[in-house]
């Protein structure tokens, strides 16, 4: 079987068994099916636990206290230029202290030196 039809095959599996569709998620309430519908148009990745919010669509880690996945879709009328951001980290104060990252875990002082060099492969030059 040659590769073409194989993913074809796949494709269509997936398609078919893959992630519910939005309008297939009856355990949601009303105005998170239309977040769901809006930002996630192919269904819902399966992990995580599911934050709505306004402008988003995430599927949060406890564990790691960051997303696994985040979804949301930008209209090309939305995008009107250069924004300002923020140069300072705030946590969602809907999560649970447990669950959410605070912007202390971030400081320099908390991050743990590397034996063999950057932790973070964008500090690493050679890229």
């Amino acid at each position: 079987m040659r590769l073409a039809p194989r993913l074809l095959a796949g494709a269509l599996l997936f398609l078919r068994f893959g992630p519910a569709q939005a309008a297939e998620q009856p355990f949601l309430p009303e105005p998170q099916r239309q977040l769901v519908k809006e930002h996630t148009p192919f269904g819902l990745p399966s992990t995580g636990e599911l934050l709505f919010r306004r402008g988003y669509v995430a599927g949060h880690n406890n564990w790691l206290k960051i997303p696994n996945w985040v979804a949301y879709h930008l209209p090309r009328e939305k995008i009107t230029g250069d924004a300002e951001r923020a140069k300072t980290f705030t946590a969602d104060p809907e999560l649970k202290p447990f669950q959410r990252s605070e912007p202390d875990d971030y400081t320099r002082k908390r991050i743990r030196p590397r034996p063999h060099g950057p932790g973070r492969g964008h500090e690493d030059r050679r890229w």
